[in-house]
């Protein structure tokens, strides 16, 4: 073999030949994996989806757009549209908006490529449901006051019902809101807040149950019908006034030292409130009181030092209802000053 010669440049071509593992030739190995689905947007068999949704699917890779048609990508309605890529997500934008309350199937077929033109390995759907037409959702009933099974503060209030949409204010009236035992008044709808009132005509009795029924009869303004009576029910407050025995000069007390002249007045919690009271010591009336705060003062200078008598009083309403206090145990222990 003869010798190379210095001081020359010489080039090599090396030819470099890959080999299947059976000897054969093959070219460099690349991208050979398919492209799948990852997500989709609706989620599948969603429900309650907007009509005016787009429809996304994120790949595992980058798509080869001219491959994204109509046929590869479909809804089983085949709306028109169009096709956005972001990144690895397709977005399908319909032209119009979807049908109210239909179930679509969404199909992705194999005829899909990544950018190294791998198909997919196999079709792939998704179902969703479209939302109801709201103009064919029936009014429902979604708050009162009085709270059903709650009792009212005044025996003024009036009573409320909210709506979940909005009424048509000709069906609310004291035929299609009423209240038992012989209430009347006047219905009152607010449609910013989808409100009626029911004013009554005169106070609530005391001591009584209502009871509150809408009927079927309510509309909304696209004519649904409230789908099934709606009642509720609350109570007025008792009727025998709440009342507490004090002294004028201290706290409520279960028991009290006197001196020979003592106040007392009493609290009272009635809704109509209290006309009159009356003070019993040892069980006898000693004494009425008409003005607040009904005060009553004992004298009790003729007792013996040291004894000991009980007082309680009784409230009056207008009506002639009665409430009575808890009994108060008194000691008489006045002592005469030395000067």
């Amino acid at each position: 073999m003869p010798k190379l010669t210095s001081n020359l440049i010489y080039i090599i071509f090396i030819s470099l030949v890959f080999m299947h593992c059976n000897g054969g030739p093959t070219e460099p190995p690349g991208d050979k994996t398919a492209p799948c689905v990852i997500s989709v947007s609706p989620e599948n068999n969603a429900v309650g989806i907007s009509i005016d949704t787009d429809i996304r699917v994120t790949f595992s890779e980058k798509i080869d757009m001219s491959t994204i048609t109509m046929t590869s990508f479909s809804l089983n309605t085949n709306p028109a549209g169009t096709f956005l890529a972001t990144d690895s997500t397709v977005i399908f934008s319909p032209t119009n908006q979807l049908n109210f309350s239909t179930n679509y199937t969404a199909t992705i077929t194999t005829d899909i490529k990544d950018l190294a033109g791998n198909n997919m390995s196999s079709d792939y759907s998704f179902s969703f449901t479209t939302e109801q037409d709201p103009t064919t959702i029936p009014p429902t009933v979604t708050g009162t006051y009085p709270v059903n099974g709650s009792g009212i503060q005044n025996i003024t209030d009036s009573v409320t019902v909210s709506f979940s949409k909005e009424i048509e204010d000709t069906t609310l009236n004291i035929s299609s809101f009423t209240i038992d035992n012989g209430v009347t008044g006047t219905v009152n709808y607010n449609a910013a807040v989808q409100t009626a009132v029911f004013y009554p005509d005169s106070p609530f009795l005391l001591d009584m149950t209502y009871t509150v029924t809408i009927s079927t009869d309510v509309q909304d303004i696209h004519g649904n019908n409230l789908p099934s009576v709606y009642n509720f029910s609350f109570t007025t407050p008792s009727a025998t006034p709440n009342v507490w025995v004090q002294f004028a000069s201290f706290p409520l007390l279960d028991s009290a030292i006197v001196g020979d002249s003592t106040n007392f007045y009493i609290s009272a919690s009635h809704p109509i409130g209290v006309d009159s009271v009356q003070y019993f010591i040892d069980g006898i009336n000693v004494g009425i009181a008409t003005q607040v705060p009904h005060e009553f003062i004992w004298d009790a200078s003729g007792l013996p030092i040291g004894s000991e008598h009980t007082m309680y009083a009784a409230a009056y309403d207008s009506a002639g209802h009665v409430g009575y206090s808890d009994t108060l145990t008194l000691f008489y222990l006045w002592q005469e000053k030395v000067n």
